[in-house]
């Protein structure tokens, strides 16, 4: 079946509409988006394949900012879905909560994060998070510890807390969970991080950049999904305007998604299990043949490392809630993709998290390049010595001197 971008456009649209992102912090009848080709790790296959779960906005992985750009020893303000949140370091693990002190409502990230040496227990290196109106604090589980100005500052009650949401660090992102109710639940949903980013960020742990951009959720994904405006908003930087043609996707069927992972693990990249499988919920690919005449990229082949022929391959998926991956393998049979992440903060505004991982830049493609190399240079040497030592001799009777000494 052959498609076109619009078609694609308006299969995102139709999970999440214009509206999806003008709600408020009280939001609590969400817009829902379809999970169906989820696998979570407790799932077996065959029944993920049938399934058709539908998870309210908030019940959903989010990526909110990359882990390198948060301050470990302070409290970072962030903002989900319409909601203040502050993310901080509490010596072992990241936490997520409202940002809203319990007490007087003042930004608990205007605060601070310090660890309460206990005379009683001085093994716990967690640490706190206190608020600056009146240093109330809360530990991990936003659960009230101490309220300096109470009589006995230990003995909270146990409404003096502030909701912690789950959250999860992957591919040097912090995702959170915005929904304290299904955190149980949370941990049965895998996080959508293809196999050649996890092996990527871990030999380059900083290699991706975060932006902010004042579009809303819907505009900034119609935009990264649309692949035809590249030869035109991104001429003589990612290809040209001479480039600029008919692409003729076809949406791929479930088995044929099921092919793509089986792909894409199969690299000499790729560490992932089962428990890693997450599928698209929608996925296009340009035609085998057609791709290296269509896809803007490999028409541009920018700096010669994209040249494409009629086996090179070109997908396009898109992950709900929040990302979006390309997959080209060109002429060389070295994939690269181009994957994006979207943070929706409020109504026209959203930040953007965005990789390039390439299997050409792999630390085991280098080794065995040079592995192949050394292996040449040995038997290039054993030839010579052959040819000095023993056939030159037999024949013409004599050390040739013309070759490398011993």
């Amino acid at each position: 079946m052959m498609i076109t971008l619009t078609t694609i456009i308006a299969c995102l649209a139709s999970l999440y509409g214009c509206h999806a992102f003008s709600i408020t912090a009280t939001h609590s009848v969400a817009t829902v988006v379809s999970r169906k080709d989820v696998i979570t790790p407790k799932t077996k296959t065959a029944s993920a394949k049938s399934s058709s779960n539908v998870l309210p906005l908030q019940q959903n992985w989010w990526p909110v900012a990359l882990v390198n750009t948060l301050d470990e020893h302070a409290p970072n303000a962030e903002r989900l879905l319409n909601k203040d949140l502050v993310l901080w370091f509490d010596g072992e693990d990241w936490r997520c909560m409202d940002d809203m002190c319990a007490h007087r409502f003042a930004p608990l990230s205007e605060g601070r994060v310090f660890r309460r040496i206990s005379s009683t227990d001085d093994t716990n290196n967690r640490r706190c998070i206190s608020c600056s109106y009146h240093g109330w604090e809360f530990d991990s589980h936003g659960s009230c510890t101490r309220i300096p100005q109470a009589l006995d500052p230990t003995k909270a009650a146990e409404s003096a807390r502030v909701a912690s949401y789950p959250v999860q660090i992957g591919a040097g992102i912090v995702w959170v969970w915005p929904d304290e109710s299904s955190s149980a639940f949370a941990q049965t949903v895998p996080l959508p991080i293809s196999p050649m980013l996890q092996q990527w960020q871990k030999e380059y742990p900083q290699s991706a950049y975060q932006r902010e951009i004042p579009y809303g959720y819907e505009l900034l994904a119609e935009n990264v999904i649309d692949m035809s405006h590249l030869p035109f908003s991104h001429h003589e930087v990612l290809s040209s305007r001479d480039n600029g043609v008919h692409l003729p996707f076809k949406m791929l069927s479930l088995d044929e998604k099921e092919k793509v992972w089986e792909k894409e693990c199969s690299s000499i990249y790729s560490n992932a299990t089962e428990s890693d499988k997450v599928l698209p919920r929608y996925q296009v690919e340009i035609k085998q043949g057609e791709a290296q005449y269509s896809d803007p990229i490999f028409t541009y082949n920018l700096m010669g490392t994209n040249e494409a022929d009629e086996n090179s391959t070109s997908h396009l998926a898109f992950y709900p809630p929040s990302h979006i991956r390309y997959h080209r393998t060109p002429k060389s049979g070295l994939s690269s993709n181009t994957e994006l992440f979207v943070s929706p903060q409020s109504a026209g505004k959203c930040r953007v998290i965005i990789f390039n991982p390439f299997e050409g830049g792999m630390k085991k493609l280098r080794i065995d390049a040079a592995k192949r190399k050394k292996k040449f240079e040995f038997l290039s040497n054993i030839g010579q010595y052959l040819l000095r030592k023993v056939i030159l001799k037999k024949f013409m009777g004599v050390n040739n001197h013309l070759l490398t000494s011993d």
